[in-house]
């Protein structure tokens, strides 16, 4: 019942498993995703960025990392409960994982502007 969970794909949930990793702790720990890919450098935003979006998305650690610390990934399967009594959580495909220990790294979303016309050409939003 040591498991641990992890929720959200960002920098705070990467970062925590290559800690978990170091510990000895990467089989007992799973880390959940909304997004589809691995978690990855959120570089600044930026015209920068904007003017490169062609190029690939650059992973903080690859699957083989992953796979060699026995960490378990749920990648595009978000999380639809959370039991805090029964100490587990329910994602979108059925997938119940039990935990002794939860982490909520989900980070933020972007602030939209309400009265702002969600058809507008040039405005773009960058995260989700």
């Amino acid at each position: 019942m040591n498991d641990v969970v992890i929720i959200g794909g960002g920098h705070a949930g990467a970062q925590l498993c290559t800690q978990l990793a170091a510990e000895g702790l990467g089989g007992r720990t799973r880390l959940v995703c909304e997004e589809p890919q691995l978690p990855y450098q959120r570089p600044p935003l930026s015209k920068q960025f904007l003017k490169s979006m062609g190029e690939p998305v650059q992973t903080q650690r690859d699957a083989a990392w992953f796979a060699a610390q026995s960490i378990q990934t749920y990648l595009g399967d978000p999380v639809e409960r959370i039991d805090r009594e029964a100490r587990c959580v329910s994602l979108a495909s059925g997938t119940v994982l039990s935990y002794g220990h939860l982490v909520l790294a989900t980070g933020i979303r972007a602030r939209t502007l309400s009265w702002l016309p969600p058809t507008l050409q040039n405005v773009t939003v960058l995260r989700n």
